[in-house]
């Protein structure tokens, strides 16, 4: 018989995404029991916050560690929990912050102390509506050379 130490480490499982399926938001994670022993799971959902009606989607990167659960049935039914920052090496450390900080250097931050957004993007943003798209601001800044396309039937600049 197995004592709850040894169910605990068959149901709960840390290991490394090694091959995604974008389509199916699923990956296969590679478990290294010892350094002569990986085993690679079958195609695990990636757990997510919504997923009916509003919906939401972040497939973790080859190469993340993840924790993973499994049905008490075997290792062929289980789910990617999320994935988890090494100690020391969360992208921000004030917990008043929500960043999300892509490899291509785009970043987004909002800071709900200092009730301020910021959006850094390395490439063109693009802003749609299906009706009024309202700016308002105190102050507005552009950069020298930035350049902004507006197409509308009809503009209103207030001062």
């Amino acid at each position: 018989m197995k004592d709850s130490s040894q169910i605990v480490k068959e149901l709960l499982r840390v290991g490394t995404v090694t091959v995604k399926d974008p389509e199916n938001m699923c990956c296969r994670v590679t478990f290294s029991d010892t350094p002569t022993n990986a085993v690679t799971s079958y195609w695990l959902p990636v757990l997510v916050t919504r997923a009916h009606g509003d919906t939401y989607y972040d497939l973790p990167d080859i190469g993340s560690k993840v924790l993973c659960a499994f049905l008490p049935n075997g290792h062929e039914e289980g789910f990617i929990l999320g994935s988890y920052y090494p100690k020391g090496k969360a992208p921000e450390t004030d917990g008043d912050i929500y960043c999300h900080a892509f490899k291509d250097g785009t970043y987004i931050e909002y800071n709900r102390k200092e009730h301020r957004l910021i959006a850094s993007c390395v490439c063109d943003v693009n802003l749609s509506a299906q009706g009024t798209l309202n700016l308002r601001a105190e102050n507005i800044n552009m950069a020298a050379g930035s350049v902004i396309n507006i197409q509308a039937p009809q503009v209103k600049v207030q001062e």
